[in-house]
This record gives C-alpha cells, structure tokens and sequence, in this order.
C-alpha cells in the first residue's frame, strides 16, 4: 500500500491498518499508551507540556524532565525495573525465542 499511489489520501498518506484484535501487538501498543501517559510522554518519545506544579519549574505534569525534552529509556528503566526480582532478558533467552517463533509458531 505505500508504494501505491491509488492506495493514498489526498495528503499522499497510506492508510494505517490496525492490528488484529488480541494479537501481541495490540497488547503491546495498549501496554506502550499506559506507560507513555504515566510519564506524560508522546508516541515520539518526548515530554509533553501541561499544567505548572509548584517547585518543578518547567517540567510539566508526570513528566520527568521539561516539555520537549526526550524520555531516556535508561531513565524509564531505571525507575521501573530496579529492583532485585526484575528480570531481563539476555543473548539465550533471545535465541530461544528466536528458535520458538521460527520453529513452533505454526503449533502456537
């Protein structure tokens, strides 16, 4: 569809398709929209504005930094998941999954 120019909008925009419904994507897109608004963040990854709050200066909001400025993933990481039962994932558990969704996904 984007390389299609009779599939475009007037403004040359391909149309986005959503992703089937209870499939890992719309999880995945859900669970990314509740951890943006949590620190008040866009979907490019930058604070948004919002109302002053007392002693903040011109940070805004939840957000941690001021508006405009990029949410570091560092930063959201070390807030979220610094603590001693959090699990990472590493180089094996990467290729077992690699293997699972090449090999089993058709039994999945």
């Amino acid at each position: 569809m984007m390389f299609n120019r009779e599939d475009r909008d007037k403004r040359g925009v391909s149309p986005k398709t959503k992703p089937q419904r209870g499939s890992y994507a719309e999880h995945r897109i859900n669970e990314l929209r509740k951890e943006r608004a949590k620190y008040n963040v866009n979907d490019l990854g930058f604070y948004n504005g919002g109302v002053p709050r007392a002693n903040r200066g011109s940070v805004r909001g939840k957000a941690l930094g001021a508006a405009g400025e990029f949410h570091s993933p560092k930063i959201h990481n070390y807030k979220e998941f610094n603590h001693v039962d959090s699990f990472r994932v590493g180089t094996e558990e990467a290729i077992q999954f690699k293997h699972f969704m090449g090999t089993d996904k058709n039994d999945f």
